[in-house]
């Protein structure tokens, strides 16, 4: 039984192994059955359409492929336009002789390995012609629309070279101009110049520009990637072999032109001329010796003709080269220097004619010698430009520069590597100018995470001044009702204090999120010290002890109380943050002072009189002298990342300055650091205009008065709060509602008191329609915050208190009778 379940699972294995080879097969088969459509433009000799047949080097690397791999290949003759709107479309699968840009690269995927390397350069009858600078006042020939034609005029503008140029819609017309002598020369690719050469004998100069290689491509988008990779693979083994047909096509095409002075033909006529020399030697022999010492001259003048104009033409270039700000050098493939420019020279200290012959091994040390020495070989191993950065001292100066160089091979006409080309700039201004970037887009996406926090922060606060607004409220009330003896009422007193705190903790959540302008009060800084002292102490560790020295009898100050405790709370973190590691003291004092102008000589600002004097100190490790005058600089912070934003003690310096104070410190290394702070006492004539102010009794009413809240408990307590203060009072929880029984009966009402922030109408919209029906009805806007109207805008429709939640009973009825007897 056993036996007959083995053998039933082999044929299980053998027939799914079976199905897994022909699907094999068959999709592979498939693939290589397919047609492949190749489009194909006049760029003769390289790839062209003649006697309706494709030909040319793409041509025949495909023809080769497409043999090896069973391809089935259909050639689709159009023009360079037409191809790559066509593959574009998905309409053909392959092109070729193209040349690699951005814009195309967008749309197309091209081989790795170049297929041909196209440059420019100029024909002319002219000899004479041996660099750009001889080109100078000469009208040249050049093909309508064409990258040699943009190119040779960058390079003769650039060089300031002035030229008058001829365009033609195609090279055949350039030719016949030169051949006519309506242009001195034109500039062609070198494909299409050594034909013209052979065809034509033109002189071929030595002038080449904008070297650029052509590929095989297919689309980005539905293209077989599969096609470019089998290319690379034979295109690789063909260059790799002299015999192959891409080096018969090289020679084939630009090997050495024919002559018609064969060897046989000038065996000929030199049996021929020796005859006739022989017979006629006593007649010609005068004639012939001046003709060929007359030749013989004139090859000599030639030759000197030559050499100079090469000597010229050698001069030029070495000219532009070091004419060039970039490093440039040259290598052959052991890593000797062949030739480099002037601005090499200041790298290595040393001039040309020292350094050519030698390594990097003799001039720099081994760790960065080797290290150029990796690069070159990767960029020879790839067979194609390489690029790296690297951060070098000049010899010459010592100065540091980061460097991005580009390493190019360079290969003969047979394609062996003969050595490297570098070229480096100095990208250190730009490298900056990145890092400046980055660090400004770091700043902003803090600044825009920090306005997110505080648009929370401020819808967090509207709804919790509701919440505060009943709790206030009826704490008020229930004291009111209370026996003042009663340990209840000292319960509620309690209940205040801390919904008094809230209420204080909401405005600086406001603040925070600018939903809230500050507000300056008369406030007794000891009280407020110790407040913050004991909001403090739990949030430092055990290590840290807190002293403290607190004058409780120093004058006043008119102050926002959030402001003050924000000072307190920056310069205590910082010294906690300090001492988080090995632990330590803080120490608070404060004290009333007198400054007079001779202590004032270094704050010009700052008014003499009398001060308080708040000291924050701690026993820390103390600042660096290098950074002392940095640390009230908005964003400069010495701190890890998440530890803090380098806006603490700029936040403190500013709010000191705005109260016409001023802050000094004093920092040693290893003892610690103290910061003083010192604001204005509030003069007497204003400390006593507030303190009457707030000894005003509560004031009652017997006016009828609306009142609208969205909340029904805030509506509620809105309206038994008004009632206890007499007045007779219509609570409505929807501002249509309201709106409604206020135009039914526009006279039956005094005053309106609404909140903001209600669905479907906001507070402001409805007062103006009621503004609209009885122009004279006085409106209050109440609101926890608002983003949409200020206190400016809402009285601007005519509204005339805006008072911020929560308000307490005193707030309220102070706030009525204000605007019902108009003062």
């Amino acid at each position: 039984m056993k036996m007959h379940k083995c053998y039933f699972y082999q044929k299980i294995l053998v027939v799914s192994s079976a199905i897994l080879l022909i699907f094999a097969f068959t999709v592979n088969f498939a693939w290589s059955e397919e047609t492949i459509k190749v489009g194909i433009f006049q760029n003769k000799p390289i790839v062209y359409f003649e006697d309706e047949r494709p030909q040319g080097l793409f041509v025949e690397i495909l023809d080769h492929v497409a043999q090896k791999e069973g391809w089935q290949l259909e050639y689709v003759s159009c023009d360079l336009k037409e191809c790559l709107s066509l593959i574009r479309s998905n309409k053909i699968d392959l092109m070729t002789s193209l040349g690699e840009s951005p814009e195309r690269a967008r749309y197309l995927t091209f081989s790795k390995e170049p297929i041909w390397t196209f440059w420019g350069t100029i024909l002319s009858h002219d000899i004479k012609i041996n660099s750009v600078f001889d080109l100078k006042g000469k009208k040249i020939g050049v093909r309508s629309k064409n990258k040699i034609t943009a190119a040779v005029k960058k390079l003769l503008s650039d060089f300031e070279i002035p030229v008058e140029y001829a365009e033609f819609p195609v090279y055949e017309k350039a030719f016949k101009a030169l051949q006519d002598g309506t242009v001195d020369a034109v500039a062609v690719n070198n494909t299409y110049a050594f034909k013209k050469q052979t065809q034509s004998h033109f002189h071929k100069t030595p002038i080449v520009f904008n070297p650029f290689s052509a590929y095989f491509a297919v689309p980005k988008m539905g293209g077989d990637q599969r096609i470019l990779d089998t290319l690379d693979k034979y295109a690789r083994q063909l260059k790799a072999d002299n015999s192959s047909l891409y080096y018969r096509f090289e020679r084939r095409w630009f090997g050495v032109a024919e002559t018609y002075w064969t060897g046989k033909r000038i065996g000929t006529v030199s049996v021929v001329l020796l005859f006739l020399s022989i017979c006629l030697m006593a007649y010609w022999r005068c004639r012939s010796l001046v003709a060929v010492n007359r030749e013989l001259s004139n090859n000599i003048a030639e030759r000197k003709t030559a050499e100079e104009a090469l000597a010229k033409s050698e001069a030029h270039l070495r000219t532009l080269i070091n004419t060039i700000p970039d490093l440039i050098w040259m290598k052959d493939e052991k890593g000797i220097y062949l030739l480099c420019n002037a601005r090499f020279e200041r790298f290595f200290g040393a001039s040309e004619k020292d350094i050519i012959g030698k390594t990097d091994h003799d001039f720099i040390d081994r760790e960065l010698a080797d290290f150029f020495r990796k690069h070159d070989n990767a960029a020879m191993e790839a067979g194609k430009p390489c690029l790296n950065e690297e951060e070098v001292t000049y010899a010459d100066d010592g100065h540091r520069e980061l460097l991005e160089t580009i390493k190019t091979p360079m290969f003969d006409r047979d394609g062996n590597l003969m050595g490297i080309l570098g070229i480096a700039r100095d990208i250190t201004e730009r490298r900056k100018e990145e890092e400046e970037k980055r660090k400004l887009e770091a700043r902003l996406t803090q600044a825009q995470k920090m306005e997110a926090i505080g648009t929370l922060a401020g819808g967090i606060a509207h709804d919790f001044n509701n919440i505060l607004s009943v709790v206030l409220g009826y704490a008020e009330m229930a004291m009111a009702e209370s026996d003042p003896n009663s340990p209840v009422t000292s319960d509620l007193e309690e209940v205040l204090k801390a919904a008094i705190r809230a209420r204080e903790l909401v405005k600086q959540i406001l603040a925070f999120s600018r939903q809230a302008e500050t507000e300056r009060i008369l406030l007794q800084p000891a009280i407020l010290l110790k407040e913050a002292l004991k909001m403090l102490r739990p949030s430092l560790p055990t290590t840290i002890d807190i002293i403290h020295n607190i004058d409780p009898e120093v004058g006043c100050i008119l102050a926002d109380p959030t402001q003050i405790q924000q000072i307190i709370m920056n310069i205590c973190t910082n010294a906690y943050q300090a001492m988080e590691k090995s632990g330590g003291r803080i120490e608070i004092s404060l004290r009333e002072i007198t400054l007079d102008k001779d202590y004032l000589v270094n704050e010009l600002a700052v008014e003499p009189g009398v001060f308080i004097q708040l000291t924050i100190s701690d026993s820390g490790p103390g600042i660096p002298p290098d950074i002392k005058d940095k640390i009230f600089n908005p964003y400069f912070t010495t701190k890890e990342i998440g530890k803090g934003t380098g806006m603490g003690l700029s936040i403190v310096h500013g709010i000191v300055k705005s109260y016409g104070g001023f802050v000094s410190f004093y920092s040693e290394l290893g003892v610690g650091t103290s910061f003083h702070i010192f604001l204005p006492v509030a003069r007497e004539d204003v400390a006593a205009g507030l303190h009457s102010e707030s000894l005003k009794i509560i004031q009652t009413g017997t006016e009828r008065i609306l009142f609208v809240d969205d909340e029904e408990a805030l509506a509620e307590l809105g309206g038994h709060i008004l009632e206890r203060l007499g007045y007779r009072v219509t609570v409505k929880t929807g501002s249509q509602e309201a709106l409604d029984a206020f135009l039914s009966q526009p006279e039956q009402f005094d005053l309106v008191i609404t909140d903001q922030t209600m669905p479907g109408m906001p507070g402001s919209e409805m007062a103006g329609k009621m503004l609209q029906a009885r122009p004279d009805i006085p409106i209050i806007l109440c609101t926890g915050y608002s983003s949409i109207i200020s206190e400016e805008e809402a009285k601007a429709i005519g509204i005339k208190e805006f008072a911020l939640k929560p308000l307490v009973k005193s707030d309220i009825a102070g706030l009525v009778r204000k605007v019902l007897d108009g003062t």
